[in-house]
């Protein structure tokens, strides 16, 4: 498995066009929502619906009343990135919440649309280089059921045939990396830190540094990543090779993609002269590390202190968009939600 892994990547380090397309779909209905209590659970509710019309001239539809927690992207990125229903790409993560629950198209035109309906949204082109390589990577994962049709039921919009799609029976539940695993959500979360970095100081022209050298932009390049690292996770491969994450980076409380740091001195490290993370450099590290098994557990309790540090400032002062994150952080049972009006 780790001559495939090697192989994998190494072929992603072959130069493509980097993700620009002129072409990048729209949205013909923004609809509407309010955050409402679901069955227990604080939600985001479309009032009207959403769609968007992807480059290919594909609809994608969001019904009214559709509630969502914005859990399609990955929750433990939410503190980085912004909540999904707080951000600029707010109606992009509708879409893409709708059909990682219905599953009726692909997972890859699905995250897909994701990365095009955010552009069309006007957000930044690396920050949606870095949102669709997380999704990807490790949001839902499912395959299509190819042995059925979906329902259609349609109607016309703006000059447009708009058809809804669902299963008469529902889906199977997606495949989901376990971010209630301490471990796997520290590495996550340290790669795409990681990822973000290299984004943000190559201003888009590379997104990961791997034993193979930097790897260029392209939509072909990214889900390549995706895979190759969604495997790690799905396989828990992470415990037993945690160097195929080539480079990583900690993340610092408080840490926006507003106030993310470029790379020391404006460049990407190189692989082979960053430093093998330990405890004594814990905290040092602003040029990034690697990682191997033997300091795999001193380095979870640190990353464990860091995490707690960062859920912390969360929950001082929580606003409504941050509720469903803290209902995450309940789930985990790592902290008590403060009481009303504090």
């Amino acid at each position: 498995m780790r001559s495939t892994l090697a192989a994998s990547m190494m072929a992603l380090c072959i130069s493509s066009p980097a993700l620009a397309a002129d072409n990048v779909g729209e949205f013909i209905e923004k609809g509407g929502g309010t955050w409402m209590t679901v069955d227990g659970e604080f939600k985001y509710v479309t009032t009207a619906p959403i769609t968007y019309i992807d480059p290919n001239g594909l609809d994608w539809p969001v019904p009214t009343d559709f509630p969502s927690d914005g859990a399609s992207i990955p929750w433990p990125f939410w503190p980085v990135i912004g909540h999904p229903f707080g951000g600029e790409y707010v109606w992009a993560a509708f879409v893409h919440d709708f059909y990682c629950e219905r599953q009726v198209r692909t997972e890859e035109a699905t995250h897909r649309t994701f990365y095009y309906a955010a552009r069309s949204m006007g957000v930044e082109d690396w920050k949606a280089d870095l949102m669709y390589w997380a999704v990807a990577t490790f949001g839902p994962h499912w395959t299509l059921q190819t042995d059925k049709q979906p329902v259609r039921t349609c109607r016309v919009s703006f000059g447009h045939q708009i058809c809804d799609l669902s299963w008469e029976t529902p889906a199977a539940p997606p495949q989901m990396i376990d971010f209630n695993d301490d471990i796997l959500r520290a590495a996550a979360l340290s790669k795409f830190v990681a990822v973000a970095r290299t984004l943000k100081t190559t201003g888009g022209a590379a997104f990961d540094v791997t034993a193979d050298g930097p790897v260029t932009t392209s939509i072909d390049n990214i889900e390549a990543s995706a895979a190759a690292y969604r495997e790690l996770f799905l396989t828990r491969q992470v415990l037993t090779q945690p160097e195929a994450l080539g480079l990583l980076d900690d993340y610092r409380a408080g840490t926006t993609l507003e106030t993310l740091r470029s790379w020391p001195n404006g460049e990407v490290p190189e692989f082979n002269a960053v430093a093998r993370w330990s405890p004594n450099l814990s905290g040092s590290l602003d040029g990034g590390f690697v990682l191997d098994q033997t300091q795999l557990t001193e380095w979870t309790v640190d990353s464990a202190l860091m995490e707690a540090q960062r859920l912390n400032e969360i929950m001082k002062n929580p606003t409504p968009n941050e509720l469903v994150l803290m209902q995450k952080i309940q789930e985990l049972q790592q902290f008590q939600l403060p009481a009303s009006g504090q």
